[in-house]
């Protein structure tokens, strides 16, 4: 018998409290004789049994301590059988796991996998069926059990190491608990009973997915064993971590920069970790880190097109990710209207800082004095705050028809009036008569233009204020949807299509003593609104992992890498394997493949984890292929935790205790209960 934690067997030193109690009371003191002691009763002296009875009560109390430091001693019975190493038996099943998972792609790691594969084989019997399967985030059959076993025996080893020498790790995550149920469905209900020995070799890194493995059903006859593969001393850098936070794409800019996580090792020294942009140099920068937790860092200066940020120095391949800016195009837009373009009591001069404040990177402003119409055709959004003239308005109704978006808010009752009159429509219209102000109420946020509006920080507009405006009665098969209106119920934004295009119409002028939209911290986002409804809406952004599959937009032809290489699809989806920036042919949507945050947590899985998970573990016996370092004092209390947790017999040890502490306090209340003294 051993004991996984004998130095509890020190609690048995409190073994002599109740013998030392026991000896003091049956030790006589010298009887002294005072007067007091003449008003009491005499009582007859102890009878033999009660002396007997006084012993095994103590006996118990002793016997109760005794077991408990036993119980937490742990005891086991080393044994040849389960959780000790592989039975003896004429044929065996083995299958073996190998991991070419992302986090394989260290030094060395996945040839260092590769030779203990080639080991295992090499210590099976002639008649024992041998398996190999791959796996990462998918589980991929290498050499099945009916060609090893067709093989012959002085042939098999060539046959697993041309196998091998082909096999490269990817890029994907470590779905381990997907390998091992797979594993686990293909031998259930078989008619062999041979035992069935899953061999996983790995890094057995933390990001390993483990969660599907709770409550899983093993078969008896099916056993694992975890053979990891030692990883090589990493330096400090590459104990840093990289993980990208995309924009959000329904409110993000050119302008949004880049933002990273930064997760440093716990054993990593210092405050501030050199990043770099590859192929930069002059963009590299600190970014202060904490050892064993994740900071946010941005990066500084202008967002570029994309490109890998790295740790500077560091090659593990955890230690860089692909950034990208979202893929929004350069548009042209028209701003005419009545009043002078620098003239700040005019609604012109506010439309015109609203709209350059999207950006020179997104928008290039004609206004009406510099617009030709020889580029009418690439102007994709019109803007007019009041009168701009009938050829202004000839030009924009011309290139509306085309496709083109008009946004049009009106000053007076002539202008509502002029634009129902463009699309054939009478409308009443007056000035409303606004008690102190009125604010917007009804919203239709599923709209295009309204949709920046979904998110709760931009979606209160209680606080915006309008003095003036003009209401607006649509005839009842009016062709004009309302997109919001005031508290009221009058419309406040309309819009109507016009040959290919459509125009967008505020019944409030936006001067700044009309109304406060203009300098609210609506009116840009409702600017990019326009932007996205004028460009076709913006081009799709997608961010996945290796492999994973996702949705390319209609009439996608394919995928197009930083080095110009083609990539098809499948019926409407895509993946790809290999981390990177990629171009959608021919919206010009972008593809950003990064490998899964998960895969960077390097840190060692520790053994216990499948223990209380359930996972019946095998300890390689002396002939088979060792764990490494088994030699070791750590690996030998792994191994006999296995057989411990197996055998539990610190339970009934504990049961023991229980029927023992039952016993004494019962015997002990009897004992001490009053009896009538017998006569002398």
């Amino acid at each position: 018998m051993s004991f996984l934690s004998p130095w509890f067997f020190l609690g048995l030193l409190a073994v002599g409290a109740p013998l030392l109690a026991h000896l003091r009371r049956l030790s006589v003191k010298k009887r002294v004789d005072f007067s007091a002691m003449h008003f009491l009763e005499p009582l007859p002296p102890r009878k033999a049994r009660q002396r007997w009875e006084d012993v095994a009560l103590m006996l118990a109390r002793i016997g109760a301590l005794g077991l408990l430091a036993f119980a937490f001693a742990r005891p086991y019975v080393r044994q040849s059988g389960v959780g000790v190493s592989a039975p003896a038996t004429h044929q065996r099943q083995v299958v073996v796991l190998l991991d070419s998972s992302a986090s394989m792609r260290r030094t060395g790691l996945f040839q260092e996998a590769k030779d203990l594969v080639a080991q295992v084989a090499s210590s099976l019997k002639e008649d024992d069926a041998f398996e190999l399967f791959v796996f990462d985030r998918t589980v991929r059959s290498v050499l099945g059990a009916e060609l090893w076993g067709q093989t012959p025996a002085g042939a098999r080893s060539s046959l697993l190491s041309d196998l091998l020498s082909k096999m490269e790790p990817g890029w994907a995550g470590t779905q381990l608990d997907d390998a091992l149920q797979f594993v686990v469905d293909g031998k259930n209900g078989g008619a062999s009973d041979a035992l069935v020995e899953v061999v996983v070799v790995s890094d057995f890194q933390e990001g390993s997915h483990l969660a599907k493995l709770q409550g899983q059903q093993w078969p008896k006859k099916l056993h694992v064993k975890i053979l990891p593969v030692p990883a090589q001393q990493a330096r400090e850098d590459e104990s840093i971590s990289l993980h990208w936070l995309p924009p959000d794409p329904e409110t993000a800019s050119l302008e949004t920069p880049f933002k990273l996580q930064v997760h440093a090792g716990p054993g990593y020294r210092g405050s501030l970790v050199k990043l770099g942009i590859e192929g930069q140099p002059s963009r590299d920068w600190m970014a202060p880190v904490t050892a064993g937790k994740t900071r946010v860092v941005t990066v500084p200066g202008v967002p570029f097109e994309s490109g890998f940020v790295r740790v500077a120095g560091a090659s593990d391949f955890s230690s860089g990710v692909w950034v990208s800016r979202l893929p929004l195009k350069r548009t042209l837009v028209a701003l005419g209207g009545s009043g002078d373009a620098l003239d700040r009591s005019g609604a012109r001069y506010f439309v015109n800082r609203a709209v350059t404040a999207l950006g020179d990177a997104r928008v290039e402003v004609l206004g009406g004095e510099s617009t030709t119409s020889e580029r009418d055709a690439s102007v994709a959004l019109w803007i007019s705050s009041g009168a701009a003239g009938a050829e202004w308005n000839s030009r924009m109704v011309k290139a509306v028809e085309k496709g083109a978006v008009a946004l049009l808010t009106l000053e007076d009752v002539s202008d509502a009036l002029a634009a129902g009159a463009l699309i054939g429509e009478t409308w009443e219209v007056k000035e409303a008569q606004v008690n102190d102000f009125a604010v917007l109420g009804e919203m239709d946020r599923t709209h295009s233009v309204l949709a920046p509006f979904k998110s709760p920080q931009f979606a209160d507009f209680s606080g915006i204020r309008f003095w003036h405006y003009r209401r607006v009665v649509l005839p009842k098969e009016s062709s004009v949807r309302v997109l919001a209106r005031f508290e009221g119920g009058d419309p406040a934004v309309m819009e109507y299509e016009l040959g290919a295009g459509r125009v967008l119409m505020w019944t409030s002028n936006w001067r700044p003593h009309d109304a406060q939209w203009v300098l609210s911290s609506r009116c840009v986002p409702f600017l990019a609104g326009c932007l996205d409804v004028a460009t076709g809406g913006r081009a799709p952004f997608v961010v996945a992992t290796p492999g994973e599959s996702f949705v390319l937009p209609e009439g996608s032809t394919g995928l197009k890498g930083l080095d110009g290489t083609l990539f098809g699809k499948t019926a409407g989806r895509a993946s790809l394997e290999v981390p990177g920036v990629y171009a959608m042919e021919p919206q010009g949507g972008i593809v950003v493949i990064n490998v899964a945050s998960d895969e960077s947590r390097l840190a060692p899985l520790p053994v216990e984890k499948f223990e209380s998970l359930g996972v019946p573990l095998l300890k390689p016996s002396a002939a088979e292929v060792q764990m490494p370092d088994a030699s070791t004092p750590q690996a030998a209390v792994l191994g006999a935790g296995e057989i411990e947790a197996r055998q539990g017999g610190w339970r009934w040890l504990l049961g023991g205790v229980l029927v023992l502490l039952t016993i004494e306090t019962w015997w002990a209340a009897r004992l001490s209960s009053p009896t009538k003294p017998e006569a002398l």
